[in-house]
């Protein structure tokens, strides 16, 4: 058996963990979602009407990028108690990992995507929640091919293959 431990979770390592095991007689898998809450304060007395919904002040940009490209989604978004959001491509959830990566700082919300590759295209959302309502912004991510495609060919399929658990049965030939 083997297990999972995130020592200090926040919110953001909230999502869907997949389990992939791999050997010469195949592969098994088992994915669970986790849900990280934060702790909860005694209510203090709200002024009446001080409470509000997740309001957007600045949406997503849509974005066209060459691949390999950083991308940065970010938007702003305001309400009381302080909104908690997801991203998501098209209706899958963003998962946070080493090419996706979600930040909070005050009322901005922000998704990084370490390198951009034709995969990562479609339609980002995110979502933001309070006990008031939700409300999302979305926007297009385009992912323009390099001109010496070959250069990063076996980079692209390397991820796609590492992004799938098998890290493992991947043969490095870029030095060789």
């Amino acid at each position: 058996m083997f297990t999972l431990l995130i020592i200090e979770p926040f919110a953001e390592d909230s999502g869907r963990y997949e389990c992939v095991a791999v050997n010469v007689a195949g592969e098994a898998r088992c994915d669970a979602d986790c849900v990280v809450q934060s702790p909860t304060k005694p209510d203090k007395p709200t002024t009446p009407g001080s409470e509000k919904p997740p309001h957007i002040i600045e949406k997503l940009k849509s974005q066209s990028v060459e691949e390999g490209s950083k991308v940065i989604f970010r938007c702003r978004i305001e309400g009381k108690p302080t909104p908690t959001a997801r991203w998501l491509r098209g209706e899958n959830i963003v998962k946070p990992s080493r090419y996706f990566q979600m930040t909070r700082q005050g009322e901005y919300y922000q998704l990084v995507i370490s390198e951009a590759f034709p995969e990562d295209e479609g339609t980002y959302k995110c979502v933001a929640e309070n006990k008031l309502g939700s409300i999302q912004t979305s926007a297009q991510l385009k992912v323009r091919p390099i001109e010496n495609l070959d250069a990063h060919q076996h980079h692209c399929t390397e991820r796609c293959l590492r992004d799938r658990g098998y890290a493992s049965t991947i043969q490095d030939n870029r030095y060789r």
